[in-house]
């Protein structure tokens, strides 16, 4: 997730690491989400490699403000909340993300 006002300088980091295909903007039910997707060809691979910003739009702002803090590898990463990822996934709403949202609740369950 990347605040609207913070993509331009994201976008500058993934273009310094080879990352120049620029998708189309897309956009999700009704604009509560919102992706900008940026990609890159690794020819040694032959593989496509892509970035999918998901900007904070008004519908996504409980999710961001709740996001955590966690340690890893070397550091730490913000990252969203589990009840954040669930309102995610039910936003989209697909059969996988109805799946997955089983999954974390029976998770959560058993700790």
């Amino acid at each position: 997730m990347v605040l609207s006002e913070d993509l331009e300088a994201v976008w500058n980091i993934a273009a310094g690491f080879g990352y120049e295909v620029e998708g189309k903007p897309l956009h999700f039910h009704d604009g509560v989400i919102e992706i900008r997707r940026i990609s890159k060809i690794d020819e040694e691979a032959k593989r496509l490699f892509t970035i999918d910003f998901l900007l904070v739009t008004e519908g996504l702002t409980r999710i961001w403000e709740n996001r955590e803090l966690v340690e890893w590898e070397d550091g730490e990463i913000w990252t969203v909340s589990r009840d954040g990822l669930i309102k995610l996934k039910t936003i989209s709403g697909r059969e996988q993300d109805l799946l997955d949202i089983e999954r974390l609740r029976e998770a959560e369950d058993e700790s």
